[in-house]
């Protein structure tokens, strides 16, 4: 019948464990091997979320940022409880002037910087998303993404649910079709609009993220929080949590479906730090990769002058 069977068990990491998954650099910083930068930016009506993630060619990462736009100087607070909100910034402006000011700050500041590698070298951001589901925001997004001076690293993105009883998302997405794909995502240009934009599978990429998490530290693949007390990171460790994976089988294959808990947290981090892998994913990220191996030198005949 491809009726979906599901199995409801969150063997995921615990917060505890989050807690402290840190490595041992401070927060804006990471550790030496690090190649490549991406962000991510949720947007909601009040409140800009974003996350930043530093990466190895083979998903190693560390999150070196994240945070919230306007700064509500703690990381103790509920989206519903925001005393600073994007609306108060500019009162009594609409919705498409006030949220294009949010995301030029707030892109300017993530794009502009430098992100310092324990070694002493500077990387900026390579690739930046921005969150474009929420449909008031949608064409806002669009118009800010292709005008930003940052339009060449900043594109907008579709989380998409896909579940047991839908296909794969690029099943039957034919190669040439002006469309670039990726694992469980894509690139094309919007209908109505000349925007290119990213769809990608939400719940195989929570999956992935999760696995990331799920990797001994110090292990290629392994995803660790900046250092910091475990009170500076437990919001954030809440939103990473705020869903839990359902085991579903339906059309032949099992996924992970992903489901908000009964009491509603927010998971607005959640989504950036998936959005994150995403970007590392196009940046070509992947977790099968591996150092270039260094070319043998050639061996040379003697030569004899006389």
């Amino acid at each position: 019948q491809n009726q979906p069977l599901e199995t409801s068990q969150d063997d995921t990491i615990s917060e505890d464990e989050l807690l402290q998954r840190t490595h041992p650099v401070a927060k804006g910083s990471f550790p030496t091997g690090g190649e490549l930068i991406t962000a991510f930016v949720d947007v909601q009506k009040d409140l800009l979320y974003y996350c930043v993630i530093a990466w190895k060619p083979d998903f190693t990462g560390w999150i070196v940022d994240y945070g919230a736009w306007p700064d509500q100087k703690t990381t103790n607070f509920r989206l519903s409880q925001a005393k600073k909100t994007i609306g108060k910034q500019w009162p009594g402006q609409s919705l498409e002037v006030v949220l294009t000011k949010a995301l030029n700050a707030l892109i300017d500041d993530l794009c502009s910087k430098s992100w310092q590698r324990e070694d002493g070298a500077e990387l900026s951001v390579s690739r930046l998303l921005i969150d474009a589901n929420w449909g008031l925001s949608r064409n806002i997004v669009y118009e800010f993404s292709r005008n930003t001076p940052h339009r060449a690293v900043v594109m907008p993105s579709h989380g998409k649910y896909v579940g047991a009883s839908n296909e794969p998302l690029n099943a039957t997405i034919a190669k040439r079709t002006g469309k670039r794909i990726g694992e469980h995502w894509r690139i094309q240009k919007a209908k109505d609009n000349p925007a290119q934009y990213v769809l990608y599978d939400a719940n195989h990429w929570k999956s992935f993220l999760f696995s990331r998490f799920a990797t001994e530290p110090g292990t290629a693949g392994a995803l660790t929080l900046f250092q910091a007390s475990p009170r500076i990171h437990k919001t954030f460790v809440r939103h990473l949590k705020a869903e839990y994976p359902v085991r579903t089988s339906g059309r032949g294959r099992e996924v992970d479906e992903w489901k908000l808990r009964p009491d509603r947290p927010d998971n607005h981090w959640l989504d950036c730090a998936v959005g994150c892998c995403v970007a590392a994913s196009i940046q070509s990220c992947d977790t099968s990769a591996k150092k270039p191996k260094t070319p043998k030198k050639k061996k040379t005949k003697g030569v004899s002058y006389l």
